[in-house]
């Protein structure tokens, strides 16, 4: 009987050279003289069981995964290694293979946890680039303009609007400022429908309240216009109050509040 010292094959009697691997110089072993047989479970010769070789594919991810990059490669590759090691280990491999999953083991784990911490360091860099741009957006944010008194324009509002506007502020006062509003709203609405020529009379409590909004120049101004307008709908002209006047009642204000 003879055996290939390559890989183990059983070989024809007078063979040459081993038809699996091209191994020449085949041993010849005396076939055993007849006699009881082995004890079940007794080991035979190395070369009478061959066991499976260990399937490249590991190695071939693993490599795979530097070049296209990312786990799309690299996590196969580490399942497949660690089912060859597994099965190495219960002897379903041959055990001269285990290099080779260890190898595609970590060349693939490395490449995992590369593109992971890759990951981390890009999300970082980009939260910490849209932090810092709020931070310096609002930094660099232009002050909101202030409207100089003076410039104040409220031609275009409703009269909804301006009395609104009034209303809101004789709220914040007191009840005695609500109550003068009240008959000012009045006063002037009635104003409007009186038709008539000239400049139109005063209306009770009107100098008072403008007076007493002098601190608020959007509310006066509102006040001003809302009498403008109930002159130009009775037909008469509305009074003088450019912005050198004075306000009534000993106000503080000045050329600015307008």
């Amino acid at each position: 009987m003879a055996f290939c010292p390559q890989c183990g094959s059983v070989l024809p009697a007078g063979t040459g050279a081993c038809p699996k691997c091209a191994a020449g110089s085949p041993i010849s072993i005396p076939s055993p003289a007849p006699g009881p047989s082995a004890a079940p479970g007794a080991a035979g010769p190395p070369w009478v069981s061959v066991l499976p070789q260990v399937s490249p594919l590991a190695i071939i991810l693993a490599a795979g995964a530097w070049v296209i990059g990312g786990p799309l490669l690299s996590i196969p590759a580490i399942f497949v290694a660690r089912a060859d090691l597994r099965k190495i280990r219960e002897g379903q491999l041959d055990p001269s293979g285990q290099t080779q999953s260890q190898l595609a083991f970590w060349i693939a784990a490395v490449n995992a946890g590369l593109f992971v911490l890759t990951c981390f360091v890009i999300g970082g860099i980009f939260l910490f680039a849209v932090g810092f741009a709020g931070v310096a957006a609002r930094a660099h944010k232009p002050p909101v303009p202030v409207v100089a008194t003076a410039g104040t324009d409220l031609s275009q509002e409703s009269d909804a609007g301006l009395q609104q506007i009034v209303e809101t502020w004789a709220r914040k006062k007191d009840v005695g400022t609500q109550k003068l509003w009240r008959d000012v709203k009045k006063g002037l609405s009635e104003a409007g429908t009186a038709k008539g020529t000239g400049a139109m009379p005063a209306v009770d409590g009107f100098e008072k309240l403008a007076g007493m909004a002098a601190g608020d120049a959007r509310v006066r101004q509102a006040l001003i216009e809302l009498e403008r307008r109930a002159a130009v709908q009775s037909g008469r002209t509305p009074p003088d109050r450019g912005p050198a006047e004075a306000p009534p009642g000993g106000s503080r204000e000045t050329d600015d509040d307008f």
